[in-house]
């Protein structure tokens, strides 16, 4: 398998190996699965038990991710040829628990269909803690990196969920938001713009003929599909992330 999984016991040695691959792969795609998306910031209230704002479309944004928990982190690797490490990806698979932690409802089928249970099981019992993970990415020579090209796909909660891991502390604005993620990830690319909205990551890489390895809606495999469309086209458009109403 071209995708390593990542628990609390090989966290280290992951970004280690890591720190070496940017020396020479430095085409990096991410994605993320987290526990759905409260659409309506009542219903989540109500699960937290606590008042939100929500009169802008980006204050449902940041109420998703100030107070769902990160599932997983998917990063894949490229040299500008699309020649991959070995391993071209590493997921990331933080403490989780499905019975007690905060779910949009309609997404605990699914995380029970995208998860089997012995893999469940782990992320509850040898699942990340944020706090080492973004200990550890902070230092690994991922953040500030000139070097560096970012991919994603439709990617705004990828990094907004990225960025809250990394920072520890609740995204309050879109400005300072966006922002952080230009001042940490300078060149940074939404795929998805390129080629338009009416696709989405299965069906263009069946357009492109770019074949998947590992499980759809685990990010270890979207993030290595991702990085593989982004590096057979080349056709990135302009950096940024998208920003518009289906946030």
């Amino acid at each position: 398998m071209n995708i390593e999984n990542v628990y609390a016991g090989n966290l280290a040695l992951a970004f280690q190996r890591i720190s070496q691959i940017i020396q020479r792969y430095n085409y990096i795609s991410i994605d993320t699965e987290f526990p759905g998306y409260f659409k309506d910031s009542f219903e989540l209230s109500k699960q937290l038990n606590k008042p939100l704002q929500s009169s802008t479309t980006f204050d449902v944004f940041k109420n998703n991710i100030n107070n769902l928990k990160l599932i997983q982190f998917g990063i894949a690797f490229s040299d500008a040829n699309g020649n991959s490490p070995k391993p071209a990806a590493f997921q990331f698979n933080f403490k989780f628990d499905i019975e007690r932690d905060v779910i949009e409802p309609q997404s605990r089928s699914f995380l029970k269909e995208s998860f089997n249970s012995s893999e469940l099981e782990r992320l509850k019992y040898e699942g990340i803690c944020p706090v080492n993970f973004s200990n550890y990415f902070l230092q690994s020579g991922l953040v500030a990196n000139a070097n560096l090209k970012w991919f994603l796909f439709h990617g705004n909660q990828d990094i907004g969920y990225l960025i809250r891991a990394l920072v520890f502390s609740d995204i309050v604005t879109q400005n300072e938001l966006k922002e952080r993620i230009n001042r940490m990830f300078p060149l940074i690319y939404d795929i998805k713009t390129t080629f338009g909205w009416d696709f989405g990551l299965n069906a263009l890489s069946q357009q492109e003929g770019v074949g998947r390895e590992g499980t759809e809606h685990q990010a270890g495999s979207d993030a290595l599909l991702t990085l593989r469309i982004a590096m057979k086209k080349k056709e990135w458009g302009e950096c940024g992330i998208y920003w518009g109403n289906d946030m």
